[in-house]
């Protein structure tokens, strides 16, 4: 899982009450402020995070094992956990990925044990291991993001329900050494409705579980900041864009439907950045598209310097505007003459990540809805 180069440490205010055995009169108080529900769920306003009303910073790591630790059976290390989560903790990490759902699988590098032995199938002895961490995680003011499917082979995943519509079992890619054929079987499973009856029956199962060390229904926990469709979702092998649209809408339609279960809590795609998707001149203009739809990208020639039009936006100086309140530097217009005016000259020579989060910050920069 990607994650911002923004990404700050939680800062914690403690509030510290003290009672002593002295009756002292109690000083009267001031001017109260309004109250804000502390329900506890993380929520989205804009482009940023809010924690009962209040901007939330967070440092992650992903702790894809949790639940396998906190198992009752073989693989269960309780003290372990506790241990791990402590360390977490001290070193300031409130976010841990965590995954919530495997598949049975016979690839080389599968995990074993799973949660899902076959269709609608369900060993719950892992979920109890889930159940013992998010109860930790809770006493540690921790939040946890759960993802729900794999695109790769180690835990199931995608390839494994696959399989178990088409009754054909998938090429293990570190067998043949044949990933792209590995990725479209993989890929296919957006396109294919049984695939995806059988993924949706384990979702549904698991968001409507009742924790049972803590008696809370996970749908109800705001210890789980964000149900996650999969890990590192592709829509096929990189630059084939022939599956996108069933990507997109597997996507879309998953999302919602994990949102009707789990109203409180966000839901996230776990994908790589469009990693392996699109060119980073597709790719910047599609993620500009999304975040400034005003905005007019010159179509490139020879070159991977972007010629991005920012008039409609109304600012003299955007290069200027870019760094200040994007805190991205680019070149501004004028620069290079009167006809320059009102545009920005963009480098788009690097990886897929830094262009998405190029695009993000320009966005932040000049979109006028945002108040962060």
């Amino acid at each position: 899982m990607k994650s911002r180069n923004l990404t700050a440490l939680v800062v914690t205010t403690f509030a510290m009450f003290f009672s002593g055995a002295s009756s002292a009169a109690t000083p009267a108080p001031n001017k109260l402020e309004p109250k804000i529900a502390q329900s506890g769920f993380v929520t989205i306003k804009g482009r940023h995070f809010l924690l009962d009303g209040k901007p939330y910073y967070y440092a992650g790591a992903n702790l894809w094992y949790g639940m396998y630790l906190g198992s009752p059976g073989n693989t269960g290390d309780r003290a372990r956990l506790t241990r791990e989560l402590d360390q977490l903790a001290a070193q300031g990490i409130t976010n841990l990925r965590v995954l919530a759902i495997s598949e049975a699988s016979t690839l080389k590098r599968a995990v074993t044990p799973v949660v899902i032995q076959a269709p609608n199938q369900i060993d719950e002895t892992l979920w109890q291991g889930l159940d013992f961490m998010l109860a930790e995680m809770a006493k540690r003011d921790m939040k946890a993001v759960l993802y729900l499917n794999n695109f790769w082979q180690w835990s199931g995943g995608m390839a494994t329900y696959t399989s178990w519509s088409t009754g054909k079992v998938a090429a293990d890619p570190d067998v043949t050494g044949d990933w792209n054929t590995y990725i479209n079987t993989s890929a296919s499973f957006y396109r294919d409705a049984k695939a995806q009856a059988a993924f949706e029956f384990a979702v549904r199962q698991l968001i409507g579980r009742r924790n049972s060390v803590t008696g809370r229904a996970y749908n109800q926990d705001p210890t789980i900041m964000s149900w996650q469709l999969a890990n590192e979702p592709r829509p096929g092998v990189d630059g084939d864009s022939r599956y996108f649209d069933a990507f997109s809408k597997w996507i879309d339609g998953t999302a919602g439907f994990i949102k009707k279960l789990a109203p409180r809590q966000l839901v996230s795609t776990g994908n790589e950045g469009w990693m392996g998707t699109a060119g980073n001149r597709e790719l910047f203009a599609q993620q500009l598209a999304e975040r400034l739809p005003l905005a007019r990208m010159r179509e490139l020639e020879a070159t991977y310097l972007v010629w991005v039009d920012l008039r409609a936006y109304g600012h003299e100086a955007p290069g200027q505007v870019a760094l200040e309140r994007g805190q991205v530097m680019v070149r501004d217009g004028r620069d290079f003459g009167p006809g320059g005016r009102g545009h920005v000259r963009v480098n788009i020579a690097t990886s897929r990540d830094r262009v998405v989060e190029l695009a993000a910050r320009l966005g932040e920069a000049f979109d006028p809805t945002d108040e962060g």
